[in-house]
């Protein structure tokens, strides 16, 4: 009877230790799995990383375009200055020609006046000649 308890008890130990030794495989198996869930979710970061970083890259030739574009609009607009500029220019040219026009214009109409005034100066004297000729014949 008493060998019957011990193999009892000796029975009941080793399931006890098998118990345990599946509680522990459990337990491992867990964080195995806790471990497999932390990779996925470190393979998943690096891919967002990944779709980031592919995003700036592709942000990266848009805005060279964009700092091309405004180049060449600065260029653009420093041309039409340029261009406006040289009418500016023309526009004064011809200002300028116009206003020497006007002088000549001004110097012909002064000498037309001068003109007239000797004209004038020669008619005051005929009219003078004839009355002297009119005196004389009297």
């Amino acid at each position: 009877k008493h060998h019957n308890i011990a193999n009892l008890d000796h029975d009941i130990a080793n399931l006890d230790h098998d118990t345990a030794n599946l509680d522990l495989y459990h337990g491992t198996a867990n964080l195995d799995h806790d471990v497999t869930n932390l990779d996925q979710h470190t393979a998943n970061l690096d891919l967002d990383t990944a779709n980031l970083d592919h995003g700036t890259a592709n942000l990266d030739p848009d805005t060279a375009n964009l700092d091309l574009d405004t180049a060449n609009l600065d260029l653009d607009t420093a041309n039409l200055d340029h261009g406006t500029a040289n009418l500016d220019q023309v526009t004064a040219n011809l200002d300028h020609d116009t206003a020497n026009l006007d002088h000549d214009t001004s110097n012909r109409d002064h000498d037309t006046a001068n003109l007239d005034h000797n004209t004038a100066n020669l008619d005051h004297d005929t009219a003078n000649l004839d009355l002297d000729n009119n005196s004389v014949n009297l």
